[in-house]
């Protein structure tokens, strides 16, 4: 997959992800990723590792001009983002906007 597209995706996944502009980006991404992909708390903090882990990636490329070297760490992220996909799909009838998304895992966070 092109470096471009790549970062095309994270791009889209962090105008998904977030609901004020002025969120911490990286905090809240991972873990709404992590509470709408897992249940256990190991498995969540799991999650949010390797979602902060490609988040330093893409921003040491971007900001830095810094060469992705660390496949192993953007092959983990590809892996939850693929998971992140099948669920929204699998979801879709239930969560029918961002909005109804986003109060689903913030009521996941609050339970």
């Amino acid at each position: 997959m092109e470096v471009i597209e790549l970062l095309a995706r994270g791009a889209w996944e962090e105008a998904h992800a977030i609901v004020q502009p002025i969120e911490p980006l990286q905090q809240n991404i991972a873990e709404r990723i992590a509470f709408f992909l897992a249940r256990e708390r190991q498995e969540r903090r799991t999650i949010i590792h390797v979602v902060k882990e490609a988040y330093a990636l893409r921003s040491a490329f971007l900001h830095h001009g810094k060469k992705l070297e660390d496949l192993e760490a953007l092959k983990r992220f590809m892996g939850v983002a693929f998971r992140c996909v099948l669920g929204l799909i699998g979801n879709a009838d239930r969560l029918e906007s961002v909005d109804a998304l986003h109060q689903a895992i913030d009521d996941d966070r609050l339970s």
